[in-house]
């Protein structure tokens, strides 16, 4: 029987040293940190809860910004959780700019078993377009020397990169930027910058979807290509008849939470709003009550509009935050709804063909482990 799961995505701060001109985290000079003790108080009150694996995924602003002693402490929190409920187990992920990585970081990373995920948008004339310092100086070279400890001591580090309008026309040097540094893992997200004032950064949907189809033959007709999550589950959604990443299903209100420094906690980290309108409460006040607003939260997947739509079970409308961020409510489809469309025929395409060809790849994942 598989553990009760909870992911939490924790924003430790909402302070960065980057000024990416599509983050939809608005800047802040506000120094604060999530506090450690509603930090305590979040993590065993899941363990409470009954949640048998706990998944943190530390974020920001930049969540190095916090300090090693910051996480030293978090991780002692956690192995006294551990201690105190049986068969409980607590992962850590980070996602880091990776500007401030050092030895220590590193070290300290693979002593406590953290996933590190790494930011980076491609080559450097990509990555300076859109990530650069807050006085607009390249990033590039601050990030590859973190980049390049993190490998050099044996991780399996994967990198985040934003499709935007200006990135569309680069995307086979993108691919073979990621293939050079010998990336385990790749992934590619949308830019969806409605929030923002840079709004000529944002792809239109048939320009997204005919990106990532480019991107998925890349991958797809690739002899020994890097995991790229989205493409694997998107073959296997094709035999499953379900997509297993949250955007795509309707697990989003279910298995996720997200909390800021304010110790206020969302169902998403997508959902985070200065309304308070998909507030689930303060996890100050106890995690019951927080769990009682969560379940209560819910989108209207039959009033989506989805019902004649041949993928509907592979995508449910996509995006829960998408939708909301493009048209201000969560009962609507995804911005991006007829790039789906376009990706998924493709992929269809493609694995049928190769099939017919006996040529088929499997995804690295199997459908055995992915329905573990």
């Amino acid at each position: 029987m598989h553990p009760k799961t909870m992911s939490v995505i924790i924003r430790t701060t909402e302070k960065c040293n980057f000024g990416c001109k599509y983050c939809y985290v608005k800047p802040s000079s506000d120094d604060r940190l999530f506090p450690l003790h509603l930090f305590e108080k979040l993590v065993e009150g899941l363990a409470e809860e009954g949640y048998g694996r706990v998944l943190l995924y530390w974020h920001g602003g930049e969540p190095l910004l916090a300090g090693l002693d910051y996480y030293r402490t978090a991780v002692q929190i956690e192995k006294g959780v551990v201690e105190k409920y049986d068969n409980v187990t607590i992962e850590n992920k980070i996602q880091t700019n990776g500007s401030l990585v050092t030895q220590e970081w590193v070290d300290f990373f693979g002593e406590n078993e953290f996933g590190v995920g790494l930011s980076l948008d491609g080559e450097q004339t990509m990555n300076d377009r859109n990530r650069v310092y807050r006085n607009g100086q390249s990033t590039f070279s601050d990030v590859m020397r973190g980049l390049a400890l993190m490998q050099e001591a044996g991780f399996k580090t994967n990198i985040l990169s934003v499709l935007t309008r200006n990135h569309i026309d680069r995307l086979d040097s993108h691919y073979a930027f990621v293939k050079d540094l010998k990336l385990k893992t790749f992934k590619v997200n949308p830019c969806v910058v409605n929030k923002c004032e840079n709004s000529e950064l944002q792809a239109h949907p048939q320009e997204w979807g005919q990106a990532m189809m480019h991107l998925f033959d890349l991958w797809f007709f690739d002899e020994n290509p890097p995991h790229n999550r989205e493409f694997e589950f998107l073959i296997q959604s094709l035999f499953m008849g379900w997509h297993m990443f949250c955007t795509n299903n309707k697990t989003c209100f279910k298995n996720f939470m997200s909390v800021v420094p304010s110790g206020e906690m969302f169902p998403c980290a997508k959902l985070i709003d200065d309304s308070g309108r998909f507030g689930l409460g303060n996890i100050a006040s106890g995690i019951s009550s927080v769990m009682h607003n969560h379940k209560k939260l819910s989108r209207n997947y039959d009033g989506l509009g989805c019902d004649k739509c041949k993928w509907e079970r592979l995508c449910y409308g996509g995006c829960t935050g998408y939708a909301y961020w493009a048209h201000g409510d969560i009962n609507t489809r995804d911005y991006l709804c007829e790039g789906y469309k376009m990706l998924f025929q493709h992929g269809y395409d493609r694995v049928r063909a190769q099939i017919w060809k006996g040529t088929a790849r499997r995804p690295k994942t199997t459908l055995q482990e992915a329905l573990q």
